[in-house]
């Protein structure tokens, strides 16, 4: 019988990576600031979207795939709530 406090057998499985590279949203992140500032000051949620764009390239160099995915859906959720914003409070 095994004791509890023995090592596994197996190590325990890794998370799979994806296949490529999520897409790291610079270009809509960039936009989104641009717009901001142009319609309405509502930058700071743009620069959030700004911050998740570093964190896609950063998390996918550590290995961690999972997590560069999540913050490339981040990137693509701030800027269009940014960017839906200021076009609404400037044509209100």
């Amino acid at each position: 019988m095994r004791s509890p406090f023995e090592p596994y057998d197996t190590p325990p499985p890794e998370r799979p990576r994806p296949q490529g590279k999520p897409w790291n949203g610079w270009p809509v992140s960039i936009a989104a600031v641009i717009i901001n500032l142009m319609l309405y000051w509502m930058a700071p949620v743009a620069v959030v979207a700004l911050a998740f764009s570093y964190l896609v390239d950063s998390r996918w160099k550590r290995g961690d795939g999972v997590g560069a995915g999540r913050a490339s859906k981040s990137v693509f959720v701030s800027s269009a709530l940014s960017i839906a914003f200021s076009v609404v409070m400037y044509f209100q």
